[in-house]
């Protein structure tokens, strides 16, 4: 091989290594800003929503807190009485509906209507709960509306002179509206019962099951999500890579998701890594060029020999 050859070998080579090195390099510390920035902004997202949800539930629970301090006092307990107190709960709580259970006494409602005896109200969910958590404040699972069938509700109960309660029948209209709120460029948020089962979801068919009823492959991320109070996970859904981050409502045990298509929130770093690609290769061509020269001109005595 003769001189020229093998100097040009090798400075080609050196070349192609340097760059390659240096490409390397520069996409891995993007790689790595761009995850850092996505996930905090993730977390961000995350974070605000369930900070949103907690305010939310827990003024919900100081009204009925109020209800229960109250309730004792009132000496004319009447139903049409007592509704005067509870429909001032209602606005207050901004919510439809109310209950006060005197123990042995007719149940006193919002809805006129909906009187159960003592024997039936001690029957019903609210009051069961209550038991079952030894007659301490507690806050449902969602469940359907008993009237129509289909508005979702969850009830916060506070019990009050050891066997009797206060009562808050609480929508998820405004949750829903948060919720769907939370949407950006390939992201979009979710919302998990206590129960595991998809309260909102941007795919409506997904909600009312868990998911791994869903999607059977996920199950490992159902139980990473319910093994932790917050954290983040790839996966792949559809056959896109996609990144989430989760994180608990704590008052109710509520899990709030926030997903992102990979492809979008990575779409500014691969524009960037293509640029600084062709910026490379203009590099790279020049220097050729510029080598080429060198040699041609400057070492023209050297490379006749």
């Amino acid at each position: 091989m003769k001189l020229q050859q093998k100097i040009t070998l090798s400075i080609l080579s050196g070349l192609f290594v340097g760059f390659g090195v240096f490409l390397s390099i520069n996409h891995e510390m993007m790689k790595k800003t761009t995850s850092f920035e996505i996930y905090e902004k993730l977390k961000s997202k995350s974070l605000g929503l369930t900070e949103s949800i907690e305010t939310w539930i827990t003024t919900k629970q100081q009204i009925g807190d109020a209800l229960a301090k109250i309730a004792p006092s009132i000496e004319n307990r009447s139903p049409e009485n007592v509704r005067k107190y509870l429909n001032l709960v209602n606005n207050a709580a901004k919510i439809d509906a109310s209950m006060v259970y005197y123990k042995g006494m007719t149940l006193r409602h919002t809805d006129p209507n909906w009187t159960p005896s003592a024997h039936e109200e001690e029957k019903n969910p609210p009051y069961q709960m209550m038991i079952a958590n030894n007659f301490q404040p507690a806050i449902s699972p969602v469940f359907k509306s008993p009237i129509n069938k289909v508005t979702d509700m969850f009830v916060i109960v506070t019990p009050f002179n050891g066997d009797s309660a206060a009562t808050l029948v609480v929508e998820l209209k405004d949750v829903a509206e948060k919720v769907h709120k939370l949407k950006f460029e390939g992201g979009y948020a979710s919302l998990i019962g206590s129960n595991k089962k998809i309260l909102f979801d941007a795919n409506e068919n997904w909600q009312g099951k868990t998911l791994s009823e869903n999607v059977s492959e996920l199950r490992w991320l159902e139980d990473e999500i319910y093994s932790k109070k917050s954290g983040l996970a790839d996966f792949q859904l559809g056959g896109k890579e996609m990144v989430l981050v989760f994180d608990t409502v704590e008052a109710n045990g509520w899990k709030v998701i926030v997903t992102v298509d990979k492809d979008v929130a990575f779409a500014h770093l691969n524009a960037q890594t293509k640029k600084l690609l062709l910026i490379s290769l203009g590099f790279f061509i020049l220097s050729i060029l510029g080598i080429y020269i060198l040699l041609k001109v400057q070492f023209k005595p050297l490379l006749s020999l």
